[in-house]
Order: structure tokens, then C-alpha cells, then sequence
């Protein structure tokens, strides 16, 4: 079934003074939307994990480092272009403009820290920008938030949680080392894990018939699949999985893997918008699979053709 981008529900008017979130055509206490927005939100919180690599990769970093210290602290840190003031003075904010390519890494920054207080953090704290330009977010609640100068050294963005002793659901776990390891293999930029890089897709090492294509920000992996009645497409954002697809075309059967940056996720971000940007994305999967297609049909008769003399000496 189709997934249309919802609109956040809000009502047209309301007995207590509100506050005017976006362009003014509804009226919304700020604080309800976050809370269901925090909600609602992701599958899981731990998944908050996944959206910060996005923030770093829309950002334009060139690698980025994660290390968890028994499950109860995490740390992100990643290069690229920094947060200023007026970004961390207000993190929410952009949750209630329109979305560009501009502000895609601050709805990333947000979704994630929404997420982190759903696991019931001590702190979250955001440190970004160099020299003079160099700020520090510190977050303790939904409605409890701070920014003052930093005055540490350090150029790259560095997001910091820690979590009580007692709080019912580690910042991390077994779960997410796994969740990580299938999620990300199709990402451009170099993630390490408490030192360790994380694996990528290596279609050399399969040995099914594969085909890569990058074509106009659309890049992808197509396997042969091993079952032809079983046909799976995996979307990614930013090199992170979004959805996998599994009804595809007819013509189109395939293992595959394909990511394009300007896929949207709808608001709870488990499924990708079905528009025009969709559509492109499987017209370009689509004429891959006819080169993968014929790729393995070349391949097979090869095998025959060399197989032919073995079966006349026999």
C-alpha cells in the first residue's frame, strides 16, 4: 500500500494560547508536537543511532566515529559542516519548516535527540564548530535545553549521551552492533565502531552474477537472486537503509541495493515517500536489472560453451 507524506495533525484553534509553528496555517502547542513526535517517531529508539550517520553524511563528513562504553554512554563524532549557534540555540525548529536539502542534517540532529530522550538519558550534550564559533548544546528534557560558547579545541562535531545507572533500557546493545552492520553497508563515508570499521557490501565475494550502476546521484548493487519468485530491493538515504521493497515488477527480479540521497521518509521515518524521486529511483533499478539480466545470460552460455568439450571427451 502506498505511503503518502502525512502532514502533522494539529487543530485550527485551541482554548489556550498557542504557539505559530511554520507558516501559520495551524496553531499547535510546541511541546505537545514534540512529545508526539517523539513518540512516534521510529520503530525503536535505539534506532536514533541510524539517523545520526545521516546527519553526519548529509553534513558532508568524511568519517565517522562511534564508541559506546557499557551501553550506559555513547559518542558520535564526525568533520563536516559544522552546527552554528542559531542552529543549536533552537534544535526543533526545523522539525516544523519545510524540508530542504539545507536543513536535512538538522531534522537528522533532532529525530535523533528526540529519540535519545525516549531512553531516558542524563544528558545529551552537543559540541560543534571551532575556535570562537564553537558552541555547546546541553540537553536534559524535552522542554530543558542550554547553549553557551565551548571553549575546547576540537573542530569536529561531537554528540555525547550518558545514562543514569537505573534507567530501564540501555543507550546501547548487541542489537544495535548487528543493526549497524546490516544497515549501513552501503555507505559512502567510513564508520568505525569503538575503533573498528564497519563492513561493506562486497559483491565479489557473492557468487551470484552482480551489476553496480551510479547514475545521476542514484547508486546501486543488483544480485541475481536466489530465489527468481523472490525479488527484494533494499532503499537507502544517505547510505543508511530506509525500507526494503519486496513487489516489485515483473521484469524486475533482483537482490538489490540502492541508495539516493534525496529519498524522503515519511514522519514516522519506517518507509519511504512514494513520489516522483521514488519513481525515478526504480526506473534507474529497472535498467540495471535488464545489463544484470543479460550479464548472467552471457555467463551462463559462456559455462555451456566451455562445458561442451568436457562432454564430447566424456
Amino acid at each position: 500500500m502506498p505511503v503518502n507524506e502525512p502532514s502533522f495533525p494539529g487543530p485550527e484553534t485551541s482554548g489556550e494560547a498557542g504557539e505559530l509553528i511554520g507558516s501559520g496555517s495551524f496553531v499547535l502547542d510546541r511541546k505537545l508536537a514534540l512529545e508526539k513526535l517523539m513518540r512516534f517517531q521510529l520503530a525503536h529508539p535505539g534506532m536514533y543511532a541510524l539517523v545520526l550517520l545521516r546527519c553526519a553524511a548529509a553534513g558532508g563528513a568524511s568519517q565517522i566515529f562511534l564508541t559506546h562504553k557499557d551501553g550506559r554512554s555513547v559518542e558520535f563524532r564526525f568533520d563536516g559542516l559544522a552546527f552554528s549557534e542559531e542552529e543549536l540555540a533552537d534544535p526543533y525548529a526545523c522539525l516544523f519548516r519545510e524540508l530542504t536539502p539545507e536543513t536535512t542534517r538538522n531534522r537528522e540532529l533532532a529525530t535523533a535527540l528526540l529519540s535519545l530522550l525516549r531512553l531516558g538519558p542524563s544528558e545529551i550534550t552537543v559540541r560543534s564548530g571551532k575556535g570562537k564559533r564553537r558552541r555547546l548544546l546541553r540537553v536534559t528534557g524535552l522542554d530543558s535545553q542550554s547553549q553557551q560558547p565551548c571553549a575546547d579545541p576540537e573542530t569536529e562535531t561531537v554528540l555525547t549521551a550518558v545514562q543514569p545507572a537505573g534507567a530501564p533500557e540501555p543507550l546501547w546493545g548487541p542489537e544495535l552492533d548487528a543493526l549497524l552492520e546490516d544497515r549501513c553497508r552501503m555507505s559512502a563515508v567510513p564508520i568505525y565502531r569503538n575503533g573498528k570499521l564497519l563492513p561493506a557490501l562486497r559483491p565479489e565475494e557473492s557468487p551470484r552474477a552482480s551489476h553496480s550502476f551510479e547514475e545521476k546521484g542514484v547508486r546501486g548493487l543488483l544480485l541475481v537472486p536466489d530465489d527468481p519468485a523472490k525479488s527484494e530491493l533494499r532503499l537507502h538515504r544517505w547510505g543508511v537503509f530506509a525500507e526494503k521493497l519486496s513487489r516489485l515488477s515483473p521484469e524486475v527480479q533482483v537482490d538489490g541495493y540502492v541508495n539516493d540521497d534525496r529519498l524522503r521518509l515519511n514522519t514516522s521515518q519506517g518507509a519511504v515517500v512514494r513520489n516522483a524521486r521514488l519513481e525515478t529511483v526504480l526506473a534507474a533499478v529497472s535498467a540495471a536489472a535488464t545489463h544484470l539480466a543479460l550479464r548472467s545470460a552471457l555467463a551462463q552460455a559462456q559455462c555451456l560453451d566451455e562445458a561442451r568439450p568436457e562432454q564430447r571427451r566424456a
